[in-house]
């Protein structure tokens, strides 16, 4: 398996599992998304580095009514972006720990027979 991506690969988030991020960064840019008649968000355009370059792309399109811009952060090697929007933080478990504690629940819920037939 080839760990690089190619130059002209659409980034997703399953197309990075197991690649070579080196050259990837994170970078906060402004984003121009198109809503729809209620003003909701449908999907994203393109990001900027320059929010006014983005201002003006966004306000000089024929539908630019509907096109909106806000500062978001993506995953970008320079050519390709990856919008990293509602990304949330979690907490990394190590597995074992948690078969450990899970296990101590279980037992605490066995009552003295069950405890006893199962030898602990």
């Amino acid at each position: 398996m080839n760990d690089d991506l190619n130059n002209d690969e659409v980034i997703t988030l399953e197309s990075l599992i197991g690649k070579d991020l080196s050259n990837f960064k994170i970078e906060k840019r402004t984003g121009v998304y198109m809503t729809d008649n209620g003003g909701r968000r449908v999907n994203s355009i393109s990001c900027f580095k320059d929010s006014d370059i983005a201002k003006a792309f966004a306000k000089n399109q024929t539908d630019s009514d509907y096109r909106k811009y806000h500062i978001v952060l993506i995953l970008t090697d320079g050519k390709r972006g990856l919008l990293l929007d509602g990304v949330e933080p979690v907490r990394i478990i190590e597995d074992e720990k948690a078969v450990l504690e899970i296990r101590q629940k279980i037992i605490q819920k066995l009552n003295s027979e069950e405890v006893k037939v199962l030898g602990i």
